[in-house]
This record gives structure tokens, C-alpha cells and sequence, in this order.
């Protein structure tokens, strides 16, 4: 519109509607995956007059105002559906829903043992690495998002097996130690707290008076590790007491570490 005045000026008046939001949209920074720990910025768009004021909801909770919505550092906890509402004193809209899936960087990862009790030599056991979920926060858990792809066993420093189990079918002195598993994702790994295992030897136990006959079961009969020969020979000197032992009839390295241990343990 224009205006004349009778001094020849002439002045241009542009004239805008008044009018609520039209249109809105929501975009995301940076694009692609979202990682736990990353910085995710959410901006609004909407044109109006009078300019709009902004709101951000996460499902139906209220979460910020402001054209734009920064996560710092976020976390599986921020997963959702986003949207945002523009609005002046002619009318508001909401925008369509912006959905945040993110990825978990690492998992936390337990080992459990099967069966449970004490191990006793010989037997069967087997362990298992469980991916369960991120620490939970408020109730709410990430499972491994991509899914956990590697499994891998340590005892110790030593690479023993892969796997989401390990079994160990005849158990023995020799696997005592600490145990842990490694899981791992395209996003990251994560290594459990050890696991001890403690294996019990197992001894059999001869009915006889003749303790000659008693160490050459020990020694000859079984597979006597150093767990089991001392494990052994305590229990029978429970048995035993007072009972005067010959070094007569024994080769001797048998007759040095077989009356070493007899004679340093107390029944």
C-alpha cells in the first residue's frame, strides 16, 4: 500500500497478515546414529506473525521450550518420540513426531555359573556371559542396541574361549582362577567383573589300616595335582590320628613331598 503525500513523497507500506502457525517442522544435529554420550540438538521451524513461541514434548511430558532442544550428553534414557509446538496468540501447531532411538555405546554384562555350589573336580561346569542392559535409571533399561555380536573368555590375562558360554566338561584343579567375558558391539565393549572359581578336589577314601596301601592310592591311582595331594592328605590324617607312617617301600620325591605335606598339616 501506498501512501502520497502533498509534498510529492510517496511511502510503501507492506502490510502482513496476522495469522497462527501454518506449518512446522523438526530437524535433528547431527544426523545419522545416535550413540550414548554424543550432543543431539533438536530445531524447530514455523513461520508466523506475531513470531511463535516454541515447546518441546517427549511423549506427553513437557521437556524444554525454545526453538531449539539440546542433550548434552545423552543416553538410552532420551529414546523417544519427540515433538514440538508452535504457537502465538492466533493459533498453535504441533509438528509430526521425530523419533530418537539411541544406541548403546556399551552393555552391562554379568557372569553366572552352572551348576551352583562347590565345583568339585571331575564335573561339568559351565559359564555363561548374560548382556542384560545399561545400568538401569528410573525403571528403564537399554537391551544392546545393535545386539551384542562377540563373546569372548579370559582367565586371567589368557584368551581361554568365545562364545556366549564356556563349558569345561571334566573340571580340574588347574582351571582354578578368575574368569571374566568381553562383550562387544559395533558401538563398543564392555568386560564383566571376574568370577572365581575355587575347585574342590575330589578324594576317595580307602577302608584299610595299611597306610602304605592308602599313599600308593594317592599317588599311583589318582592323578594326585598338588590341590588334590594335600587336600587329600588332610583328610586322612583327620582320620588317622596317631598313626606312624614308614618312608620305607617309597621312591624319593613320593617320600620327600608326601611326609612334607604329612607332617606340616595339623588334622
Amino acid at each position: 500500500m501506498d501512501v502520497i503525500y502533498p509534498s510529492g513523497l510517496i511511502i510503501s507500506f507492506v502490510v502482513l497478515p496476522l495469522d497462527g502457525p501454518k506449518s512446522i517442522s523438526v530437524s535433528i544435529s547431527p544426523s545419522g546414529e545416535i550413540v550414548e554420550g554424543s550432543s543431539v540438538t533438536l530445531t524447530c521451524s514455523s513461520d508466523a506473525n506475531p513470531p511463535v513461541e516454541y515447546n518441546w514434548f517427549k511423549g506427553t511430558s513437557s521437556v524444554g521450550k525454545g526453538k531449539t532442544y539440546t542433550v548434552k550428553k545423552i543416553s538410552s534414557v532420551d529414546s523417544g518420540e519427540y515433538k514440538c509446538r508452535s504457537s502465538n496468540k492466533h493459533g498453535e501447531k504441533l509438528s509430526e513426531a521425530l523419533t530418537l532411538n539411541v544406541l548403546c555405546e556399551s552393555v552391562f554384562i554379568s557372569v553366572s555359573i552352572s551348576p551352583t555350589g562347590e565345583i568339585v573336580e571331575g564335573r561339568s561346569v559351565t559359564l555363561t556371559c548374560s548382556s542384560d542392559a545399561s545400568p538401569p535409571v528410573q525403571n528403564y533399561t537399554c537391551d544392546a542396541n545393535p545386539p551384542v555380536q562377540n563373546y569372548t573368555w579370559f582367565k586371567g590375562p589368557s584368551l581361554v574361549a568365545e562364545g556366549e558360554t564356556y563349558t569345561m566338561k571334566e573340571i580340574s584343579s588347574v582351571d582354578s582362577g578368575e574368569y571374566k567375558c568381553r562383550s562387544s558391539n559395533k558401538h563398543g565393549e564392555k568386560l564383566s567383573e571376574a568370577l572365581t572359581l575355587n575347585v574342590s578336589c575330589k578324594c576317595i577314601f580307602i577302608s584299610t589300616s595299611n597306610a602304605s596301601v592308602i599313599v600308593a592310592v594317592l599317588f599311583f591311582s589318582l592323578i594326585c595335582t598338588e590341590c588334590l595331594l594335600n587336600y587329600c592328605i588332610y583328610l586322612f590324617r583327620k582320620q588317622m590320628r596317631g598313626v606312624q607312617l614308614s618312608r620305607a617301600g617309597f621312591s624319593p620325591f613320593v617320600s620327600e613331598v608326601f611326609f612334607k605335606s604329612w607332617n606340616s598339616m595339623d588334622p
